[in-house]
């Protein structure tokens, strides 16, 4: 019963949990055409209650991000060296390929962890054996939905991009051990 939304919420609020009982900061920007919330990094009971109004308000929209314009955002406001996490998901090619040319920008700096939920629905439809010709060809366009998919994933990483593709059930407790692995890795 719950949106994808839901579970990027849910990691974000574990996560920055997680961080700040490491010991460390941790921010939050929520945005989409424009930054709707900015929540500088920090720690303790009064930024915990600031983060979670500020998840509080997030509305599920499906309008197409502005990366480019939050990421020159994000590297003007964030000087430090961190760690970004970037709940998302993409639809189609274009948002996906919006992506790919604004991650660079805080690749430079920061480093990167683009999230997205594995998307289960067109798994399904790729995995059906179908006989008739409609489900044959929803499992041909199903699987070449999914190659495109692995294709920008794997566009992502070569750009030096780490991307964590999860189930929904899986979500927060993948992202956070991704965060304890770069923490391990970079010995913070």
């Amino acid at each position: 019963g719950y949106k994808k939304l839901d579970y990027a919420i849910n990691a974000a609020l574990i996560l920055s949990d997680i961080v700040n009982q490491k010991g460390e900061n941790s921010g939050l920007l929520v945005f989409n055409t424009d930054i709707a919330s900015l929540v500088p990094p920090g720690k303790g009971e009064a930024h915990r209650n600031a983060f979670m109004e500020a998840l509080y308000h997030v509305e599920d929209t499906n309008m197409s991000s502005d990366y480019n314009g939050t990421f020159l955002h994000l590297l003007s406001v964030q000087k430090h060296r961190s760690i970004v996490f970037i709940f998302t998901d993409f639809e189609t090619t274009e948002e996906a390929k919006e992506l790919l040319e604004a991650v660079p920008i805080i690749g430079r700096r920061h480093v990167p962890v683009v999230v997205l939920t594995v998307n289960e629905s067109l798994e399904g439809i790729a995995s059906s054996s179908s006989k008739r010709l409609r489900g044959v060809y929803n499992e041909a366009m199903a699987e070449g939905l999914l190659a495109e998919r692995k294709g920008i994933i794997r566009s992502l990483n070569q750009r030096g991009v780490i991307c964590l593709e999860t189930y929904a059930e899986d979500f927060a407790i993948d992202t956070v051990n991704q965060y304890l692995s770069l923490k391990e890795r970079f010995g913070r």
